[in-house]
């Protein structure tokens, strides 16, 4: 199993220390029923091999040519 990247621990430790500072404003949990609007802070995705895509972005298969948010 490779080590973990820096930046992973680097992120979860930021994440955690707001979240602390300020749980009104800021929430590490992925769950959407737990946040109760708050920011949720998404350090998971400093991980290797973790992926992401942004809203209307190209995609490499020709039948989806784009992603797009739902709403």
């Amino acid at each position: 199993m490779p080590e973990p990247m820096p930046s992973a621990g680097f992120a979860k430790t930021f994440a955690h220390v707001l979240e602390a500072e300020e749980p009104k404003r800021f929430t590490t949990s992925m769950s959407k029923a737990r946040r109760n609007g708050r920011i949720f802070v998404d350090w998971l995705r400093n991980e290797r091999g973790a992926t992401a895509i942004s809203p209307w972005s190209a995609r490499g298969i020709l039948s989806q040519c784009r992603s797009r948010g739902k709403g």
